[in-house]
């Protein structure tokens, strides 16, 4: 008598432009957490021409290159929750209306706490890591890119707010002009808690 053997079916979850867009994040993020911390405390000066040494003004464009890159994955990521499959748009648009979901979230804590036996089994994410996701990681990344770019505007002579146009933000990276101390601390801890979320996020994952 053969044992009966359990057929399983392969599902296509998540698509290349979705990892492919998980993948840049965490580089750029990454990037943006090194580099915003030497801007924070930057390196000791040395001696000579400042063209020599131009390690600072490499962090700086390297910290407004990859926040570029972030606000632009952002919103390609936006377009694909809608051209994408189901599965894309889960942590976009979290069905919060739902009795169902918020069911599935409970009963995803209430597992973590070791208060039922088993997990429920979920195609994708869990609503527990769909919630999480959703508030750290997209308004976590909306955080910092207003954080991010609005440390970097500039003032006209009269106090009224310069229009931020390419020439402006790029040659703000330029000069030895430091973010605002607030902006730049809220930058900073969004960054270190976009981090810390990436981490924590893989044990709430389905």
């Amino acid at each position: 008598m053969t044992e009966p053997t359990s057929i399983s079916q392969s599902v296509y979850v998540y698509e290349k432009l979705v990892r492919l867009w998980h993948s840049l994040n965490a580089l750029v993020i990454v990037a943006l957490t090194v580099t915003g911390y030497l801007i924070a405390s930057p390196l000791a000066s040395v001696g000579g021409e400042a063209s020599d040494h131009f390690v600072m003004g490499y962090v700086r464009f390297l910290h407004f290159a990859a926040g570029y890159l972030l606000a632009i994955g952002l919103l390609f990521r936006a377009y694909w929750a809608y051209a994408g499959n189901e599965h894309a748009r889960q942590i976009f648009m979290p069905p919060l209306l739902s009795r169902d979901f918020w069911q599935g979230v409970g009963h995803e804590i209430l597992w973590y706490a070791f208060l039922v036996k088993e997990p429920k089994k979920y195609i994708g994410h869990n609503p527990l890591a769909v919630l999480f996701m959703h508030f750290v990681f997209v308004w976590g990344i909306v955080f910092m890119i207003i954080t991010g770019f609005s440390a970097i505007r500039r003032r006209h002579r009269a106090g009224q707010l310069a229009t931020c146009t390419v020439q402006q933000l790029g040659a703000a990276y330029f000069r030895r002009q430091p973010k605002p101390a607030q902006l730049a601390s809220l930058d900073y801890v969004a960054d270190c808690m976009f981090c810390a979320g990436s981490y924590l996020c893989r044990g709430a994952r389905g």
